[in-house]
């Protein structure tokens, strides 16, 4: 996420907040054509992620 956008988020009020979308555990599927530099960057923290997730698991 671009910083400007962090600063906006944390100094959103609480009536701004109730007003922002509400996630669900839905899967959604990556589209690399539409994807952003910090989509991008998103997926390859989470796929590392992943990757340590599994290699505690198989400690």
């Amino acid at each position: 996420m671009a910083e400007e956008n962090r600063l906006l988020y944390a100094g959103a009020s609480s009536m701004e907040h109730s007003k922002m979308p509400i996630g669900s555990a839905e899967d959604v599927e990556f589209a690399d054509e539409l994807a952003d530099e910090d989509d991008k960057e998103a997926l390859q923290r989470a796929e590392a992620a992943e990757q340590r997730v599994g290699a505690s698991e198989g400690e």
